[in-house]
């Protein structure tokens, strides 16, 4: 061969090797936990992260991810085949945790939401309508745990839907992990949140949750715990609200703020079937959405 071909050959192989190495860095940032009490107080926190409504962190963020912008990856998403914690096991837990970075504070029956960013995972049409999802999943140790977690002894919290859907749909907290409203505006640091119930039944002391999502099997996980103290009776799941008719709690509630928005959510309930009814503050209309009309919407 001669010299000009061997050039030639070489600038095509490194230049391979580049498209190689991006490809690599582009899929290799997996997902993790960025907050593990996030206080969803409007549609505007669904759709992008606000730092000062996150009350609680995953293990260890103080020394992984100090002040870093939502969704910056600085290598804390955690590659396991099973549910378990990447960062070393504290005693107490609270030495893993600062003031600026506190560890959670739950009560029994407490809604707890949370966030993490959606990293390019999301079956979307605008980026790959054939992204997988195996299913997010919430762990819980027994009380004061000495050790991190054995998955043998975990128990189960909730297990979110596993189904894909167009992130352009977004009016659907009932999706997983793919639940980030504004994926296709930033498909790398785009807003996912979801929620759980602490159990009713624990007893006063700390736990190690762990938070656990399977990619494109059961057994491909990234994984990240978070640790909270657990105190206080339980929270009534019948307490009475201002207004009597949201009477809804977890992601029914989130699926009527989705539908709301800006406007006062006057009726949300999913006893049978999804109702839900808006009204506009600067006027007397009122928006009335149910499951019989969603389907009259859809076949129209």
């Amino acid at each position: 061969q001669n010299p000009k071909q061997q050039t030639s050959r070489l600038f095509i192989t490194m230049r391979s090797l580049v498209i190689v190495s991006l490809f690599i860095a582009t899929v290799a940032a997996h997902s993790w936990l960025a907050c593990s009490d996030y206080r969803i107080g409007s549609k505007a926190d669904e759709i992008t992260y606000n730092a000062a409504n996150c009350k609680g962190f995953p293990r260890s963020w103080k020394d992984s991810n100090p002040g870093g912008a939502f969704g910056t990856d600085t290598g804390y998403d955690f590659a396991t085949s099973a549910p378990g914690c990447e960062q070393a096991f504290s005693n107490p837990l609270s030495n893993a945790y600062s003031a600026q970075w506190p560890m959670a504070q739950y009560a029994p029956g407490q809604n707890v939401c949370m966030a993490w960013p959606a990293k390019n995972h999301v079956a979307a049409t605008c980026n790959n309508p054939n992204i997988p999802d195996n299913g997010l999943s919430i762990w819980i140790t027994p009380v004061n745990p000495s050790a991190n977690p054995n998955p043998s002894t975990l128990r189960l919290v909730k297990a979110f839907p596993k189904t894909p859907r167009a992130a352009a749909n977004g009016q659907d907290p009932s999706l997983g992990f793919q639940y980030c409203p504004t994926f296709c505006t930033n498909p790398d640091k785009a807003t996912c949140t979801g929620c759980f119930t602490v159990p009713t039944d624990l007893a006063a002391g700390a736990y190690t949750f762990v938070w656990s999502w399977a990619f494109n099997g059961p057994t491909q996980i990234y994984s990240n715990c978070f640790d909270a103290q657990v105190s206080g009776t339980a929270v009534p799941t019948d307490a009475p609200t201002p207004n009597p008719t949201i009477t809804a709690t977890g992601q029914c509630l989130q699926q009527c703020q989705a539908l709301c928005g800006e406007k006062t959510i006057t009726v949300c309930d999913c006893t049978n079937g999804f109702n839900a009814a808006c009204a506009d503050a600067s006027s007397s209309s009122t928006l009335m959405i149910s499951t019989l009309s969603l389907v009259a919407l859809a076949f129209f």
